[in-house]
């Protein structure tokens, strides 16, 4: 997988969560999806499951990116995350 297709599954990944899920409603929300991809990106490598490992990566990456993403656009997230 080149570069490009890595980046265009991820945009896919991106994609599909923001039209089922919407944005992220704050930080917390985030870290707990984000926590959760972690999780399942670790099952994978302690089980060498390398399909399974570059899956939880992309979905990991994905969310990541959401966090950035909403964190720039997503005025009532940053609102309700900081004190």
């Amino acid at each position: 997988m080149t570069t490009i297709e890595t980046m265009a599954a991820i945009r896919r990944r991106i994609e599909a969560a923001d039209k089922r899920y919407g944005p992220f409603a704050s930080t917390h929300e985030a870290l707990g999806v984000c926590s959760e991809e972690w999780d399942e990106l670790r099952l994978a490598i302690q089980f060498n499951a390398l399909e399974g490992i570059k899956h939880e990566a992309l979905d990991l990456a994905a969310a990541l990116i959401r966090l950035h993403d909403n964190l720039t656009d997503n005025e009532a997230m940053r609102r309700r995350s900081v004190k």
